[in-house]
């Protein structure tokens, strides 16, 4: 994950509105995606995420094993794992935008793909060991594999 923007602030929205206040330090590629996620998309918190021990959580592991889920490639972990939607009972969704979470102690925002199961939060490429869900949270896009790519196109 390259790390765009550090800041103190206590949540995306308040971190996606200074890093549009100060796009000289984001990167070129990036700035038209931060905006467009700002404008088209939405927080997911903890309390939305799957949770260990229930049928998404499972369905989770098999989309994730299914991918053979690789630290750091979210996005081709994600969309691998799309190919195979229509083979858990889960409403599966695809999501890009970026994830926030706590590094030494700073927030850090990183552009990040996952996976919504039944329109909760399934990550399926940080492992909850490396970064509790209580660590973490999640401003995107909801979109389809084609949409998806359509997004990369225009934001890079």
């Amino acid at each position: 994950m390259s790390n765009i923007f550090v800041s103190k602030s206590t949540d995306i929205e308040s971190i996606i509105s200074n890093v549009k206040l100060r796009a000289k330090s984001i990167p070129d590629d990036q700035e038209h995606f931060i905006k467009f996620v700002a404008q088209n998309g939405r927080e997911f918190k903890s309390d939305e995420m799957v949770k260990q021990g229930t049928v998404l959580h499972d369905d989770a592991k098999t989309l994730a094993e299914y991918a053979g889920a690789v630290p750091k490639r979210c996005f081709q972990n994600c969309r691998q794992a799309m190919q195979m939607e229509d083979q858990i009972d889960a409403d599966v969704q695809y999501c890009e935008g970026y994830i926030q979470y706590i590094e030494n102690g700073q927030k850090i925002l990183t552009r990040h793909a996952w996976i919504l199961l039944d329109g909760y939060v399934a990550e399926i490429t940080i492992s909850p060991e490396i970064l509790p869900d209580e660590k973490r949270s999640y401003c995107g896009v909801q979109c389809s594999l084609a949409e998806a790519a359509e997004i990369a196109d225009m934001h890079g």
